[in-house]
């Protein structure tokens, strides 16, 4: 799918922040031009927007916790989502919310520090700890509260107070760090990345020297990881960390990474190269990006830990999510600077590694050699015109098949709640365009198992983790483990094709061509294996003209053998008459392989309907060809010699036509 479509797919979403957004950060529009301004309206009135305001008269106690904090309900969640979606500036109903969050995060707690020399010290005090002349504090609370009250124009002077915080609080390497075990001494990324871009959106508005400078320090904590990966031994810093996910809420992965380097301006740094090529081989056939993990446990009109007033799509691997497809978008248009979405196909890396023969490693990345054309339908209903939508359900006239688990977030204990925070989790009428509405139960991914019916007849279930800790740890190698020649590989053990691209780092253009150059002066090709997303293959790496190529092979065992399928053929006697015209007939036939002379004839015919029937067109009328099989296999081969003969000898009239021609004109 080429980026113009996925763009205009998302143009097209009912959500009018996914089109702002699209707008603003992947087409380049300005969020003042009328048609920005006049969307913000649109987000202002929009269910979601209502949604997260509806209990705006319900800010709860002062100096409770509760209702501002509590995952992922409180008010400065619901300040963070509405700064997200682009909900308009200076919206003075946001005042009492902003005070509320406000008078919480710069509460005299935060301005009372002491001295701890042990994690335990360290939680028995109210106020911020410091070990070992680090300060101890979950920056990234104050680092959201800015961001989102510069972001809604709603600042009353006191963000300078939360920048003041922030850069008191802030460590040597440029983080932040809220970990008590003393030795700690690296900032985390998701203590850092929330204040990192609090205090760049301050230094924007307020031109803010010294804001500035301290995003510059915070951004090395992610680059010199690479967004991802351990500076000491580049393995990943956390699994989560490279599985995508909407919200984030104050969690990390990649792409919030490089969305935060993406508004800072380092987008085109060296060291997002890795989280960049991880990016494109996440990418979906339809040209956008699934969700495939999410924080947030559903919606609820009642507090409950870890849900949220509005659904922000299903997570799945395989599943697009506009959310996180217009970010990752956006990042690719700020590091090309400006608009790249025209009707060429996106080039999506399916992988992004090395390739190491002896002592020699050559980076690389890996496309797909081919793409599918198939026409694929949906369905609709005919009797209402609306799209056929397909839910994971269960029904409830069926049995269970197995003792079910107990839900895994109860709702909040008696002694969390008291009389003036009861009022806050009242019924709301605006959140029913939110609730699944079915006579059968939806089911959420995160409730989903995978199970296997043993030849038995019992039910064995396994979880994500059993799941995780069998599966292998993503290939950045394929190490080459022998040379063999090409023709003792049946091509029945080929699975798919691929490109091998050097990669962007510099100097992988010489090893590659090396490489290159040295399987074909040998006429053979390297055999390795590597783990590509969480499946491991055996590869057979040779070389084209010019490039390198990458097939993945079945393994023996996966390749049945001709006597198992066919059985023993019977003995059959040829004649050496039919022999010879059967030869004959292969060499009248022989040509040079021109792949573009192979149509699927079949994909033609079904566009070439579809055309006709939008606008309606009468149908041509079709003759089918007569078809008269031969009387015996001789008389066939015969039939068949004289008609290549014919067009081998028009084929080269015409040759020879095209030559004189060109003589001619020369």
């Amino acid at each position: 799918m080429s980026a113009k479509t996925i763009v205009d797919s998302l143009l097209r979403s009912p959500e009018p922040s996914i089109r702002w957004k699209t707008r603003t950060a992947v087409l380049g529009e300005s969020p003042r031009s009328a048609k920005g301004k006049a969307l913000q309206e649109e987000i202002r009135a929009s269910r979601r927007a209502r949604a997260l305001l509806a209990r705006r008269s319900q800010l709860g106690r002062p100096g409770t916790a509760r209702a501002v904090y509590y995952k992922w309900q409180g008010w400065h969640w619901v300040l963070a989502s509405l700064a997200d979606l682009g909900y308009p500036r200076g919206d003075e109903a946001l005042h009492p919310i902003r005070d509320r969050v406000l008078d919480f995060w710069l509460a005299p707690t935060y301005f009372h520090e002491f001295e701890a020399r042990t994690e335990d010290a360290a939680y028995r005090r109210r106020g911020v700890p410091i070990m070992q002349g680090r300060h101890r504090r979950c920056a990234s609370q104050q680092g959201n509260a800015l961001r989102a009250v510069v972001a809604l124009g709603v600042d009353d002077g006191r963000a300078k107070a939360l920048v003041e915080r922030l850069l008191h609080w802030e460590w040597p390497d440029g983080g932040w760090n809220c970990d008590r075990e003393p030795s700690a001494d690296t900032s985390s990324f998701m203590e850092t990345r929330l204040p990192m871009l609090g205090l760049a959106a301050y230094a924007r508005e307020r031109r803010d020297a010294k804001a500035a400078r301290a995003v510059d320090r915070a951004a090395e904590v992610f680059l010199r990881r690479r967004l991802a990966w351990r500076a000491s031994d580049g393995r990943v810093i956390r699994p989560e960390f490279v599985a995508l996910h909407y919200p984030l809420y104050y969690h990390y992965d990649f792409l919030g990474g490089l969305v935060a380097m993406a508004q800072i301006g380092k987008i085109r740094d060296p060291r997002c190269a890795d989280a960049l090529d991880l990016l494109e081989e996440k990418r979906l056939p339809d040209g956008g990006w699934p969700a495939e993990k999410r924080y947030q446990r559903g919606t609820s009109k009642t507090l409950r830990a870890h849900a949220d007033y509005v659904d922000w799509g299903g997570g799945g691997a395989r599943q697009r999510n506009d959310w996180v497809t217009v970010d990752a978008l956006g990042v690719l248009v700020a590091l090309r600077h400006g608009a790249w979405w025209n009707n060429r196909p996106m080039r999506q890396a399916v992988w992004t590694g090395a390739i190491s023969f002896g002592l020699v490693s050559i980076p690389v990345k890996l496309y797909p050699a081919t793409e599918p054309k198939d026409v694929r339908f949906h369905f609709y209903d005919r009797l209402s015109g609306k799209r056929v939508r397909y839910e994971r359900v269960t029904r409830e006239d069926e049995a269970p098949a197995f003792a079910p688990e107990p839900p895994p977030f109860a709702a909040p204990s008696a002694a969390e709640s008291d009389a003036a925070d009861r009022a806050e989790i009242q019924e709301d009428p605006d959140r029913d365009a939110f609730e699944v509405r079915s006579s059968e139960r939806a089911v959420s991914a995160e409730d989903m198992v995978r199970g296997i019916e043993l030849p038995t007849g019992d039910l064995v279930t396994v979880s994500e983790d059993d799941l995780v800790t069998l599966a292998p740890e993503r290939s950045r190698e394929i190490a080459i483990e022998e040379f063999v020649d090409l023709a003792q590989i049946d091509p029945v053990f080929y699975e798919k094709s691929y490109h091998v691209a050097p990669g962007r780092s510099a100097g992988a253009e010489k090893p590659y061509a090396l490489l290159h150059e040295a399987m074909r002066a040998a006429r053979m090709v390297g055999i390795g294996r590597f783990v590509l997303r969480t499946k491991p293959h055996l590869v057979a790496i040779r070389p084209l003209e010019r490039t390198l190529a990458l097939e993945t092979l079945f393994f023996g065992d996966e390749v049945r053998s001709p006597e198992e399928t066919i059985g023993p053929l019977a003995q059959v006697n040829v004649s050496e008459r039919e022999l010879a015209m059967a030869r004959q007939l292969v060499r009248a036939l022989a040509t040079e392989w021109v792949p573009e002379k192979h149509a699927d004839t079949y994909r033609q015919e079904l566009l070439a309907l579809l055309q006709r029937k939008s606008p309606a067109t009468p149908p041509e009328a079709s003759e089918e060809a007569a078809f008269s099989p031969a009387s015996d296999l001789m008389a066939r081969l015969v039939a068949s010699v004289e008609a290549a003969k014919q067009r081998s000898a028009t084929e080269a009239a015409r040759r020879r036509g095209r030559g004189s021609r060109a003589k001619r004109a020369g």
